[in-house]
């Protein structure tokens, strides 16, 4: 499936949903920009969409673990006094 992508598609090109899509537009500035085909109708370049993930995306890093992650796990640590809970 590549060529010009709607919104939907584009979504799940990336593996999100269109709503989570639509927030992207609208905050990730790594994101191409979309080809205007009408003033109400916009597409996407599938492998400008897959270059972008590749190299622009923000990569997950092991110091961005939620906080309230991070807190669940150490209070789990402290229960069980256990160091593997680690994982």
């Amino acid at each position: 499936m590549l060529g010009l992508l709607n919104d939907r598609q584009a979504a799940d090109l990336l593996g999100v949903g269109e709503r989570t899509f639509l927030d992207m537009i609208a905050s990730a500035e790594w994101l191409p920009v979309p080809i205007a085909l009408g003033p109400r109708m916009r597409r996407w370049d599938a492998a400008e969409l897959m270059e972008a993930v590749r190299s622009k995306a923000p990569r997950a890093t092991k110091g961005s673990e939620p906080a309230q992650l991070r807190r669940a796990r150490i209070e789990r640590m402290k229960a069980t006094g256990n160091a593997a809970a680690t994982a």
